[in-house]
């Protein structure tokens, strides 16, 4: 799990603390901002691979005061953290080796012995998206400001 940092928490809690239906609104308004800013920089990010379906299968959802942005794809943990050495079934590389021009059983004894690097796309994004984060947050802490 990757967690964005908000810098002025402190103010905006005191915010909902004092003023909850005005607050509440506004910070909603800076998660999703936020989630879609990381979204956008993830889908720049992610390897594009055979399929693309790693920069296309994202979920995004905010709640109340909560948000959270997960890519769908069963093997997005393992392109981002990388692996230890193991076996791979064929059928999961036979597309990734044809489009390469490689054997796919070099590709399968390679992964058996070394893993997979990681590619950490996620987290790049999340570092990418910070400036646009504390501003997403900063005006709406300036925004509810001005409705109290």
């Amino acid at each position: 799990m990757i967690r964005l940092e908000i810098k002025n928490v402190k103010e905006l809690r005191d915010a909902i603390k004092s003023y909850p239906q005005v607050s509440t609104q506004e910070v909603n308004t800076a998660i999703n901002k936020s989630l879609i800013h990381v979204q956008r920089e993830a889908i720049e990010e992610a390897p594009v691979g055979v399929t693309g379906k790693l920069r296309s299968s994202w979920k995004l959802k905010v709640q109340n005061l909560e948000g959270y942005l997960r890519n769908k794809m069963k093997y997005a943990i393992y392109v981002h953290e990388g692996t230890k050495p193991h076996w791979v079934s064929r059928k999961h590389l036979q597309k990734w080796a044809d489009v390469k021009g490689i054997p796919v059983f070099l590709v399968q004894k390679a992964i058996a012995t070394k893993g997979t690097k990681a590619n950490p796309f996620l987290k790049r994004a999340v570092e990418k998206s910070q400036s646009a984060v504390d501003n997403y947050f900063d005006e709406a802490l300036d925004n509810i400001m001005k409705k109290i």
